[in-house]
C-alpha cells in the first residue's frame, strides 16, 4: 500500500476539521456559559422575594 498525495491530503483534511470542530466546541461552551449566567441574573431580577 502506497501513501500517495491524496491519502496525505485526506489526513490533513481530517486534522483541519478536527481543529475547526474543537474551536467551534469551545465557542459553544463559552456561549452556553454566558447564557447560563445571563439567565441566572434575569431570574434573580424577577424573583418576587427580592426587594429593591
Amino acid at each position: 500500500m502506497r501513501c500517495d498525495g491524496s491519502v496525505q491530503r485526506a489526513e490533513e483534511d481530517v486534522v483541519e476539521e478536527n481543529l475547526r470542530l474543537r474551536r467551534e466546541n469551545q465557542q459553544l461552551r463559552d456561549t452556553n456559559e454566558l447564557l447560563k449566567l445571563a439567565s441566572a441574573f434575569f431570574a434573580s431580577e424577577l424573583d418576587p422575594q427580592r426587594r429593591k
